[in-house]
């Protein structure tokens, strides 16, 4: 687990408040079905909070791919698509799937997929970043302990064989066994060589592992206590803030706000009224990520 210095304000905090809070923006991502400015403005909130937490370091790994995924739903999901009328192109007609074509409004509607998706994305990574994923799982661990041990050291996996990987691979070049100047078929090979090392070192961890829980007496029976965390009366008080924009969308649903149709011509009733919703939106989902981040900070 990670010291005291080297977690942020989220992690100290109770785990079931920091995920209320991600599940919170992941349940507004849908509430709004695919309105374009709800979606943007959300995606604006996202960026700039998991700015503010430092997530975008971890994020860049996944950039491209989520790039590169979201340009072939974009695309896929345009020509699929038999709706709209302004249309860009029209293309032949194939068998089961019908005419392949491009519209203004079939674009529209992939873009806000893809833009959904961003948010997914940046939520997940929040969920790296802000949540102590052993006091989270610590939850659990009374009713399913088995569970949980299992969830843990598979959470470990990854970087435990990346953090082998890369071991291994630098005693390999210490030692003069890196070929300086191989092609892509023998940048292969090395690599293919540097998995036998890698799975005796993984079996290696498993097996120290599984001795260490077993003399610790998992697996034997359920413990005699558990610990318990306990809700402190800020983090109470957050979760009645949270409860604020999600009480506003589901009324502003209510009255008609975000009201948006994209075939088959776009339709918008109501746009300076989803505009003044999205900024009372806005400004009570920042009031709980504040009230939240100053108070762990005192």
């Amino acid at each position: 687990m990670k010291s005291e210095a080297e977690r942020n304000v989220w992690q100290i905090a109770h785990p079931a408040i920091v995920v209320l809070h991600l599940a919170t923006q992941l349940l507004f991502a849908f509430l709004w079905e695919l309105h374009p400015l709800f979606l943007c403005g959300q995606l604006v909130l996202i960026a700039v909070w998991a700015k503010q937490e430092g997530a975008f370091a971890q994020l860049r790994p996944f950039f491209a791919m989520t790039l590169l995924f979201g340009f072939a739903y974009l695309c896929l999901n345009t020509l699929v698509l038999h709706e709209g009328r302004t249309y860009l192109w029209k293309g032949p007609i194939l068998p089961y799937l019908g005419r392949l074509d491009a519209t203004v409004e079939e674009l529209s509607y992939s873009l806000c997929g893809v833009i959904r998706l961003v948010i997914l994305l940046l939520v997940s990574q929040l969920f790296q970043r802000l949540v102590d994923h052993d006091r989270f799982f610590f939850l659990f661990a009374e009713a399913a302990p088995r569970f949980v041990t299992t969830a843990l050291l598979s959470i470990r996996l990854v970087p435990f064989l990346q953090h082998e990987y890369r071991r291994i691979r630098e005693t390999a070049k210490l030692r003069g066994l890196e070929p300086q100047r191989a092609n892509g078929l023998g940048q292969v090979r090395y690599s293919w060589l540097l998995l036998r090392p890698l799975l005796h070192s993984a079996l290696e961890g498993a097996w120290l592992t599984a001795e260490t829980l077993y003399a610790r007496g998992f697996g034997s029976g359920k413990r005699s206590s558990y610990q318990r965390m306990a809700l402190r009366p800020r983090e109470k008080t957050g979760v009645l803030l949270l409860l604020l924009p999600f009480a506003f969308a589901l009324y502003a649903k209510g009255l008609g706000v975000g009201q948006f149709a994209f075939f088959p011509l776009f339709s918008w009733p109501d746009p300076l009224g989803d505009l003044f919703g999205l900024g009372c939106f806005l400004l009570l989902s920042i009031v709980p990520i504040i009230w939240f981040r100053r108070g762990e900070e005192m």
